[in-house]
């Protein structure tokens, strides 16, 4: 995930209990059909979920 990406999660303090219960989303995309495209979803859901939404369960 890029740099800025992960710093706008990880600031993104304000909205933490707000977002909880809501559905989040990540897109992502490449100029190569094999540019890591489902590692990057990957970890960008994985920082909503801790971040933003709480654990998964």
């Amino acid at each position: 995930m890029a740099a800025e990406v992960k710093k706008l999660i990880d600031e993104s303090v304000a909205v933490r209990g707000r977002l909880e219960g809501k559905v989040g989303a990540a897109f992502t995309t490449s100029g190569h059909r094999t540019g890591g495209k489902e590692t990057t979803l990957l970890s960008i859901l994985e920082a909503i979920s801790d971040s933003w939404h709480g654990r998964l369960r």
